[in-house]
């Protein structure tokens, strides 16, 4: 019984350790350079390389600042042929929460074939104009211009 209580504390410790680690590389993280570096990766035509860049994009949105990358998700999202590639870049586009990646995400509802990803993007422009009192259709058309 004392083992286990010892093994525990253990185990434990390990894992605040290694939280702490995480938290502490979290702020010391030059966002600015990793938006950067994402936006090449978007910008580079390799699907491979533009998805693993739209995964960060999902995972750390909140702390970019993405302006040519959104274009680029915007461009895979509305014209791409790869339907996983295409989700992935509509989640990447509400993640980073913009009045322009929500513009794109309006255009893409507009031709878009499949049901789901159509009720998707309601759900998130809808939740976008919850958060954002006043925003009309027309926002959304203007945010592209």
């Amino acid at each position: 019984m004392k083992s286990h209580k010892l093994l525990s504390f253990f185990v434990t410790l390990i894992i605040f350790t290694f939280t702490l680690q995480a938290v502490a590389q979290e702020q010391i993280t030059d966002w600015e350079a990793f938006s950067v570096n994402l936006e090449k990766a978007l910008k580079s035509g390799h699907p491979g390389l533009q998805q693993s860049a739209m995964q960060r994009v999902v995972q750390y949105g909140d702390k970019l600042t993405l302006d040519d990358g959104i274009y680029h998700m915007g461009r895979i999202f509305c014209f791409g042929t790869d339907d996983q590639e295409r989700r992935l870049a509509l989640v990447a586009l509400a993640k980073v929460n913009t009045m322009r990646s929500m513009g794109y995400i309006y255009k893409g509802m507009a031709t878009e074939d499949n049901d789901a990803v159509k009720k998707q993007c309601c759900c998130i422009l809808n939740d976008y104009c919850m958060a954002n009192a006043g925003i009309t259709e027309e926002d959304f058309k203007l945010a592209l211009e």
